[in-house]
């Protein structure tokens, strides 16, 4: 096969750039394969050719709304016109209804999306889409795992769905699963570890320099306040005034949090905006939008903030605060410099700094306490054989019970029966359909109907996606989903101990990360030697 000619025909681009050919080799093997590439390198084009090149659909598993939109974006601009298209199948509000039907319309052998982007929380509640994938399995010949050290729960970026990914595959494949292709470009042992683990890697495939040697790296002298700080933060933005900046809060709140540094910079005249989890979804797009188009230069931003996004002319990272290991400082200033010219990273930090961040880790450490209550919430305090739910009405900034839930499922305390809808008012033009009409003149919530009508939640759950996808019941208005769950074993003051051991090693291997960060500063090392043996590059 013709590789070359599937990167020019398709991607107008002449050459592969560093590892992208022999991982596509790997995967055109079936060899499940983990990827270390530096940002701006090229990953997401591995499996873009490899799809093509595969002649068959793939599922990208992707953290963000924005960067799975933008990623589907470029791909129907480029590939429209060889009639490849793709679809980003997420929690948009004005999408849902129009994905829904498109799942269920063009689904078929003629009009297949090539590409399928959906978040691990979409995987972890949507079951139509569940559905939808597992009556055409064997249409999928790869999955990728994008942005993988969100996997590790012993990372800065875990996403407490990324561990369900796992169960949700083996509910769809069975054991025949489509060949995995995990991305990344920032690593450490335990989470390298525990991706192999989780996705059964077979190849790690390691970039020879996991460093952009076109971002020249500052680590400022500590100061004592953050109005020194300021006074430094000024000053660089001054220097790279008109050329687009991140810089790095890592938090919401406070005076120095990104809305209210934002609010100060923009009075002192720059040209500014912030981006956090409290920004409603169209917000958070018009930003994006503006700072990908110049309009906005700077951007105030917690650490989601450009995680993969593709804004190729970012020419300078501020990290205004400390991040909380060199993992982190690492994949953060990787957001700089994509299109290979020259930029620039400074890193600011004050005396309270780190006592901030090591309070911040413990503080967000889960308790025995916590996990206590999350088990009376998630049980009812009914015990072994109650079925509960789970709704994205549970989602919070607060992660810990999306944390303990994921890990009583884990450890085996919890048994997922399905994800299904929480009511069936969401849908119309029921036509003649009798069995329909009867759920609805029952009660409208899906539990209830189960326990009324005496059928198992997943069949019930199966029969009316069925009817979804038969076109007998159309979706009128955003579907409540959630996911049921049965408590199959009692946790007991031993297991309770025994968790939270589990939950302390964690929290104690990030303190120790900040350590180590904290180090490299004290001893004004280099920064680049600092981070090659860290990543053992």
């Amino acid at each position: 096969m013709d590789l070359k000619k599937i990167l020019f025909d398709y991607f107008e681009i002449s050459e592969f750039r560093d590892k992208q050919r022999e991982t596509i080799g790997c995967l055109l093997e079936n060899q499940n394969t983990l990827c270390l590439m530096p940002t701006g390198m090229g990953k997401s084009l591995i499996y873009q050719v490899a799809t093509i090149a595969k002649d068959k659909m793939t599922l990208v598993i992707s953290p963000l709304i924005a960067l799975m939109e933008q990623q589907n974006a470029s791909l129907n601009k480029q590939l429209n016109k060889k009639n490849i298209y793709s679809l980003a199948f997420n929690s948009k509000n004005d999408n849902v209804i129009k994905q829904y039907k498109y799942l269920t319309e063009k689904f078929n052998p003629s009009n297949n999306p090539r590409f399928l982007f959906v978040s691990p929380e979409k995987m972890m509640l949507d079951g139509y889409i569940e559905y939808v994938l597992r009556q055409n399995k064997d249409k999928i010949g790869l999955i990728v795992i994008d942005e993988a050290h969100c996997i590790s729960q012993w990372g800065h970026s875990f996403r407490p769905a990324y561990k369900m990914i796992p169960k949700f595959l083996d509910d769809i494949f069975g054991n025949n699963k489509p060949t995995i292709l995990c991305l990344t470009a920032t690593i450490n042992e335990m989470d390298k570890e525990e991706i192999i683990r989780d996705f059964n890697i077979n190849k790690v495939i390691q970039s020879g320099n996991l460093l952009r040697d076109n971002i020249e790296l500052h680590i400022e002298k500590q100061v004592s306040k953050n109005e020194e700080k300021n006074i430094k933060l000024t000053q660089i933005l001054n220097q790279f005034n008109g050329e687009k900046i991140i810089v790095f809060t890592h938090i919401k709140k406070r005076e120095y949090g990104t809305k209210e540094m934002s609010k100060t910079y923009k009075n002192l005249g720059f040209n500014c905006a912030y981006f956090d989890s409290d920004l409603k979804a169209k917000e958070k797009d018009e930003i994006l939008e503006n700072f990908t188009n110049g309009n906005v230069k700077i951007i105030f931003a917690t650490n989601a903030f450009g995680m993969g996004i593709d804004i190729s002319d970012i020419r300078c990272v501020v990290h205004y605060q400390i991040p909380e290991n060199l993992e982190q400082y690492y994949q953060e200033v990787g957001r700089a410099g994509r299109d290979g010219k020259p930029s620039y990273a400074y890193l600011l930090h004050a005396e309270p700094n780190l006592r901030i961040k090591r309070d911040q880790i413990n503080k967000s450490a889960i308790t025995e306490k916590e996990l206590i209550e999350n088990w009376e919430i998630i049980t009812n305090s009914k015990g072994i054989g109650f079925i509960g739910q789970w709704s994205n009405s549970d989602y919070s900034d607060n992660i810990n019970p999306m944390i303990i839930f994921c890990k009583l499922v884990e450890k085996g305390y919890l048994k997922i029966l399905c994800k299904s809808l929480q009511k069936i008012d969401c849908f119309d033009n029921v036509k003649n359909n009798l069995e329909f009409k009867n759920y609805i003149s029952i009660k409208k919530y899906v539990k209830l109907i189960s326990d009324k009508i005496n059928e198992d939640i997943v069949k019930l759950t199966s029969r009316i996606f069925d009817l979804v996808y038969k076109k007998e019941i159309e979706l009128n208005s955003n579907p409540s989903k959630v996911l049921f769950y049965k408590v199959v074993k009692d946790l007991n003051h031993e297991d309770v101990k025994n968790i939270i051991t589990e939950f302390n090693l964690i929290k104690n291997f990030k303190l120790q990360g900040l350590e180590k960060l904290h180090q490299v500063l004290k001893d004004e090392i280099s920064i680049d030697i600092a981070l090659k043996r860290h990543l053992g590059i």
